[in-house]
């Protein structure tokens, strides 16, 4: 089993301007109201996941990210286009 990390927790922790100290991230969060990630902020993180992983989200799909979950299949669909030797991936959480 092939095993990938794309570390989205920390992303998500350091892009917050909530207290982190006691979040416990999950993928039901949802990215404006308990994050505090407006666009910018989500699409600061998925340039981030470009850069270091080459996976180009569309700011139209972007749009749609609700909830960390959304971020997560969005990501996973995309990487595992590219990367079909990868069984799973690792976010952090």
């Amino acid at each position: 089993m092939y095993v990938d990390t794309i570390d989205l927790k920390d992303l998500l922790l350091k892009q917050t301007t909530v207290d982190t100290s006691s979040l416990t991230i999950t993928e039901d969060l949802e990215l404006e109201s308990d994050l505090e990630l407006d666009f910018l902020d989500i699409v600061e993180i998925c340039i981030v996941i470009d850069e270091k992983h080459n996976i180009l989200i569309p700011n139209e799909e972007i749009e749609k990210f609700k909830t960390v979950k959304d971020m997560v299949d969005s990501i996973k669909s995309k990487y595992m286009k590219k990367n079909p030797n990868i069984d799973e991936i690792w976010f952090g959480f």
